[in-house]
C-alpha cells in the first residue's frame, strides 16, 4: 500500500529555484539549436514563469534562498535572483547583483534576461539608472534590457552611439537594428569605421537591416 509524502515547504522552494534555475539554462541554450521550435520555447517559458511564480508565493523564504544561491555562482541562479529583487524592489541586494553582473559578460546575460522575463513597469527606474552611470557593466545592461523589451532608450542624441566604451557602443549600435530606429541609420553606416571590431560590426548589421527595412 503506496502513501503520499509531503514535502516540506522548504523542499518545495528550493526545488522551484533549481527547476527555475536549470530551465532557463535549458533555453539559452535552445535559442540556438535547431531542433527546438518556438513551440518548444513557449513550453519552457511556461515552466519557468510556473517555478519563478512558485518562488514568489513563499514570500521571504524564497527571497532568502534566491540571496544565498546567487552568491554561490551557479548558472541560472543570477537570472532568478535578479528577477525576484527588481520585482521586490530590494535596492540594496540589486546593487550588489548588479557589481556581479558589471565584471562578467555570463552574469549580464543573465541580468539582461532576467529584466526582459519582466514587465516594463517594473524596470521604471531600473533601467534608466544602469544606462547613466558611469560604469560601463552597467551601460551594458541597461541597452540590453531596452534591446530586449524593444524600447528606444533615446539613441537619437548619439550619447550611446558614441559612448567612450567599445562595448557600450556595439551594443547600443546592435540595439538600433534591433529596434528598427530608422532615425539613426546614418550613425549606423559611419560606424562601420569605428575602431572596436565588435562595434564595426553591429554597425554593419544594424546599417544593412534598417535599409533592408526602409526598402533602399
Amino acid at each position: 500500500m503506496s502513501h503520499n509524502v509531503a514535502i516540506p515547504a522548504n523542499d518545495m522552494v528550493a526545488e522551484h529555484h533549481r527547476e527555475a534555475a536549470f530551465l532557463w539554462t535549458l533555453r539559452r541554450r535552445a535559442t540556438s539549436d535547431a531542433n527546438y521550435s518556438v513551440v518548444h520555447l513557449i513550453k519552457l517559458d511556461r515552466r519557468i514563469t510556473a517555478h519563478i511564480d512558485g518562488i514568489a508565493v513563499a514570500g521571504e523564504r524564497g527571497l532568502e534562498l534566491c540571496r544565498s544561491e546567487a552568491n554561490a555562482g551557479d548558472a541560472g541562479t543570477l537570472f532568478v535572483a535578479v528577477g525576484r529583487a527588481i520585482a521586490n524592489r530590494q535596492s540594496s541586494w540589486l546593487e550588489s547583483l548588479i557589481a556581479i553582473a558589471r565584471d562578467s559578460s555570463a552574469a549580464r546575460t543573465e541580468f539582461v534576461s532576467a529584466c526582459g522575463w519582466l514587465p516594463g513597469r517594473d524596470l521604471q527606474g531600473v533601467v534608466a539608472a544602469l544606462m547613466t552611470s558611469k560604469d560601463e557593466g552597467s551601460r551594458l545592461i541597461g541597452l540590453g534590457a531596452c534591446g530586449v523589451h524593444r524600447v528606444n532608450p533615446g539613441l537619437d542624441d548619439s550619447r550611446w552611439l558614441n559612448d567612450p566604451s567599445g562595448p557600450v557602443r556595439a551594443r547600443a549600435l546592435r540595439t538600433a537594428g534591433e529596434l528598427g530606429a530608422q532615425n539613426v541609420i546614418l550613425a549606423c553606416a559611419d560606424g562601420v569605421r569605428d575602431p572596436d571590431p565588435d562595434a564595426a560590426f553591429w554597425a554593419a548589421w544594424s546599417a544593412v537591416l534598417l535599409a533592408i527595412s526602409t526598402g533602399h
